[in-house]
């Protein structure tokens, strides 16, 4: 027997589409904008970088409807941008909620097979440090990184020097701003929170 495939409902779509930024779901793919540096300080609602403490995976009811989602707590090590959700004296958590898993998700229902359109969530590890870019959560608590693997880079120390890169490596993320900086591949993490930080004051002027 041939199963029909459903994708979930209308609004645990809409859901999901609010909660990732410059990002359409279409024909089972996922589409994401690219951005530049300058474009995703300015669409960011917090900046940050943090070391990942634990993960979580758990259900959010959305309009009768049950979505998988992956929690993220972090702890805040250096801030640029927003507020984050819980302060415990003098250490700043943020909390990362995104929908999906990284694990496949095939539900069978009589002739029905639900399968997930979602992207999968930022490949985090728990103890490792990376700068975030993030929108604000949605309604139903969930956000997403700014261009998904754009919007979070990982920090690796080589010879005493932190370099910085997303999942892009960096591609394009310098593109017409009129820098030095290289096309593509991991850059100082020094240098890149000056230009953050520089990106941030030029808004606010």
């Amino acid at each position: 027997m041939r199963r029909r495939i459903v994708t979930g409902t209308l609004g645990v779509l809409m859901a999901v589409i609010l909660a990732i930024p410059s990002t359409v779901l279409a024909s089972g793919q996922t589409f994401v904008r690219h951005q530049n540096l300058s474009e995703m300080v300015a669409e960011a609602d917090r900046i940050y970088r943090g070391k990942v403490t634990s993960t979580k995976i758990e259900n959010v009811e959305i309009n009768g409807s049950s979505l998988a989602t992956t929690t993220f707590k972090i702890l805040v090590t250096e801030h640029f941008k927003g507020e984050v959700e819980e302060q415990k004296g003098d250490q700043r958590v943020a909390i990362l909620r995104v929908a999906g898993t990284n694990k496949p998700y095939v539900r069978v229902q009589g002739d029905f097979a639900q399968l997930s359109l979602l992207p999968e969530p930022p490949s985090l590890k728990v103890g490792d440090e990376y700068l975030f870019f993030t929108n604000a959560p949605n309604a139903y608590g969930l956000s997403n990184t700014i261009g998904l693997g754009q919007g979070y880079f990982g920090i690796n120390t080589v010879d005493d020097n932190e370099l910085a890169a997303n999942q892009l490596q960096n591609l394009g993320l310098f593109k017409d701003m009129g820098t030095s900086m290289p096309a593509k591949g991991a850059v100082a993490y020094a240098e890149l929170a000056n230009m953050i930080r520089a990106e941030i004051a030029g808004g606010q002027q």
